[in-house]
């Protein structure tokens, strides 16, 4: 990650962000129990963060009461959540493609995908479908994925970030090559799902 801007300095309030990130549904008093702080402490925070336009409040109404206020994500926040490694992938594709012709960097994003398959395969281990799902999520997570696991109906992997979106944005078929990737992993069948309006959530549904 690039430097920390001033206003983020001391890892509380970028915590606070990473949180909102993995978790946008989260109310004020759900954050502070998440970040073992008071409640006016995150509340402070976070209206420290929306002037500097980190964040922005919206609000979710109850079936009895006031309505609750959520913080989602600005796109000043974007940059603090870096792709992976992209533009040196990109460059590689392109040189690839230059030394092997037109079909070589699709075969290379095929091989990619399908070692990684088997590498998270072993990793995982054996155990319940379930048991799998979450731990892929947990692994996913670590990699910058923000990942977790609902079991549904019908069960799905809900994903906040993509490191690999400026990948996919040049090569889109490496989106088909990830689900189908997750499908190996788990052993069932995987359908992407992307809310054209909300291009920061990705779900996978699992048809286990």
């Amino acid at each position: 990650m690039k430097k920390l801007p001033t206003e983020l300095a001391g890892g509380s309030r970028l915590k606070l962000l990473e949180l909102i990130k993995a978790e946008p549904d989260l109310t004020v008093r759900q954050l502070a129990e998440r970040l073992g702080m008071s409640y006016t402490g995150v509340k402070a925070q976070c209206l420290i963060l929306e002037r500097k336009g980190y964040l922005s409040a919206r609000q979710r109404r109850r079936p009895f009461g006031r309505p609750e206020v959520l913080y989602v994500l600005r796109e000043k926040a974007r940059p603090l959540f870096p792709e992976g490694g992209v533009d040196v992938s990109l460059s590689l594709l392109d040189q690839c493609r230059k030394l092997f012709g037109s079909q070589a960097p699709e075969k290379v994003l095929f091989l990619h995908f399908q070692a990684q398959a088997e590498q998270i395969s072993q990793a995982i281990g054996e155990g319940t479908t379930t048991e799998r799902a979450q731990a892929l999520a947990a692994m996913r997570s670590t990699a910058g994925y923000y990942s977790q696991y609902s079991p549904g109906p019908p069960a799905r992997l809900i994903e906040r970030h993509s490191p690999l979106a400026g990948l996919f944005k040049v090569w889109p078929q490496a989106m088909a090559m990830e689900t189908a990737m997750l499908g190996k992993i788990l052993g069932c069948s995987v359908r992407r799902v992307q809310d054209a309006g909300n291009e920061a959530e990705i779900i996978f549904l699992l048809g286990c």
